[in-house]
């Protein structure tokens, strides 16, 4: 809520731009990414990428993993695949998605990287949840998956856990359920 991102030809976005700033946009500000990432320029790149993810080895999911184009649970490794490539040229549905999860019970999103862009936006979504932000990068003192003060960490890239505070327990130890307390439901959007 209150962002608006858009891609396209360098040409169209500066004029956009100008035009958003023109109609008292507060800030119009270009982005700084490699690729045109959810957009219809990435088509050329959807083939080789979903044979590159028909070719990796993905299980079951675990946790509940909450798909960005759809905003719903992906069920199964099919959904998984069919999710991945489809992220290249579809919007992102991050708004549905984090209120998908909030009436599904979650009240604690982790975010996992060096940034917190995904926390600031989920205080404009709903300003009763908690998100947990800029967690360290290596193991410390604890159980796997723990600092010295029992924080998430994990390496990679960002990612945004979201846990259920209903007293239920998913089955396997994933980091934040670790982390973060025992009987807290876990889901990850991708």
């Amino acid at each position: 809520p209150g962002q608006v991102v858009i891609s396209g030809a360098l040409p169209a976005l500066e004029k956009a731009m100008e035009l958003a700033k023109a109609r008292g946009a507060k800030r119009a500000l270009r982005l700084q990414v490699s690729i045109a990432a959810h957009s219809a320029l990435m088509e050329p790149e959807v083939g080789g990428y979903a044979e590159a993810v028909a070719a990796t080895t993905v299980q079951q999911p675990r946790v509940p993993i909450v798909g960005n184009i759809t905003a719903m649970p992906l069920a199964d490794v099919d959904a998984i695949r069919r999710e991945l490539p489809a992220q290249l040229t579809s919007p992102v549905r991050w708004t549905e998605s984090v209120r998908y999860l909030i009436a599904q019970g979650v009240t604690t999103f982790v975010e996992l990287g060096s940034k917190d862009v995904l926390t600031g936006l989920l205080k404009r979504i709903d300003g009763n949840v908690v998100g947990v932000e800029r967690l360290p990068t290596e193991c410390g003192p604890g159980e796997p998956g723990e600092d010295e003060r029992g924080r998430a960490v994990r390496r990679g890239r960002p990612a945004l856990w979201a846990l259920r505070d209903d007293g239920r327990r998913d089955g396997g130890r994933v980091h934040p359920e670790a982390a973060l307390g025992r009987g807290r439901r876990v889901a990850r959007l991708v």
